[in-house]
């Protein structure tokens, strides 16, 4: 008896389980009933409805059917068991091809993915390089007025990103004349000016016009740099034919699985196919063991009336005690 009360099944609530029941029955149509069948389908190495699974991992059926009956022809299986046979030589020669598509698209896909990298990483230097001509060239127009001040802008204009120091070569001497054109006097700073270092005194008279100039040129010199270096930027597929592969050769995490399992079918496919050879074999020596002795017969023709006549010759048995005697008319 049980402890927990059952709740008491009413002609409403009963109504209303029927109804739901009807609701979820799942797919009802052929397309649906095939998606929902398909759905979890991984790799397809184990499964056992073939056009299903053929249909779900983007392979033809047709061609599956056109090597079973190829096989078929091939081997000729004369009872079940070497029809088994046959059929399971055909699904292993099949999950060896589909592994070597496999490993095929991997590859495939990974040096897509590599290319894209590529082109992203591009896209990337090209954006940052953008950005650095944009700033050396604001940095080369400033420096044209004879009453530039150093701001802060202009200091951040020289943290430029990796790939556009390396092209433009940036040494510290940019942001030395940057240090040595801010404002002069202590006391006339203002706010948001950027500061001073305390071993650089701000250049002042002429020589304030020498620096500024000097700056300018070599902002101009940068932006040059910059650009030449955007212009020159590789494509993103400009490799030898063979590198990819040679990149591809181990990156994949599942590469080894992949060979394995096209091994392992290639080794099911040669047991068969030694299998299926030793059974012919058996059975076409069986065949000849079974078979009838043919009588011999040593058959003499002549030539009579234009006509072909064969003459049995009757062959003699000759006791143990007898010798045989040459006929008299004989000559040797």
């Amino acid at each position: 008896m049980s402890l927990v009360a059952k709740p008491e099944m009413t002609e409403r609530k009963l109504a209303a389980v029927r109804a739901n029941g009807r609701l979820s029955q799942g797919p009802a149509t052929p397309a649906g009933r095939e998606r929902n069948r398909n759905a979890h389908v991984i790799h397809g190495y184990y499964a056992r409805g073939e056009q299903e699974t053929l249909s779900a991992l983007g392979e033809d059926p047709q061609e599956f059917e056109a090597l079973r009956q190829q096989l078929q022809e091939t081997w000729r299986p004369g009872n079940r068991f070497e029809e088994e046979l046959v059929g399971r030589l055909v699904r292993a020669l099949w999950r060896m091809n589909r592994a070597h598509r496999v490993q095929e698209g991997l590859v495939a896909r990974e040096h897509q993915k590599q290319v894209q990298a590529r082109a992203a990483e591009r896209n990337r230097d090209a954006e940052h390089l953008q950005t650095a001509l944009a700033r050396l060239e604001a940095l080369a127009l400033a420096s044209q007025d004879p009453y530039f001040v150093t701001r802060p802008e202009h200091i951040d204009t020289l943290y430029l990103p990796r790939a556009a120091r390396e092209v433009a070569k940036l040494d510290m001497k940019p942001m030395l004349l940057l240090y040595q054109l801010v404002r002069p006097g202590k006391e006339d700073r203002q706010e948001g000016d950027a500061p001073g270092l305390k071993d650089i005194t701000p250049a002042q008279g002429p020589e304030r016009q020498e620096k500024r100039q000097e700056l300018h040129e070599l902002a101009v010199t940068l932006a040059q740099r910059v650009a030449e270096a955007m212009n020159n930027l590789p494509e993103p597929t400009a490799e030898p034919p063979w590198e990819g592969a040679a990149n591809l050769a181990t990156s994949h995490p599942h590469a080894a699985l992949m060979g394995r399992m096209e091994d392992a079918s290639f080794r099911q496919v040669w047991r068969l196919t030694n299998l299926l050879i030793k059974i012919k074999k058996e059975a076409r020596e069986s065949r000849n063991r079974q078979a009838p002795k043919r009588a011999r017969r040593n058959i003499d023709t002549t030539k009579k009336d234009g006509k072909m006549q064969e003459h049995p010759t009757m062959s003699m048995k000759i006791k143990d005690d007898e010798t045989l005697q040459p006929p008299e008319n004989a000559t040797f």
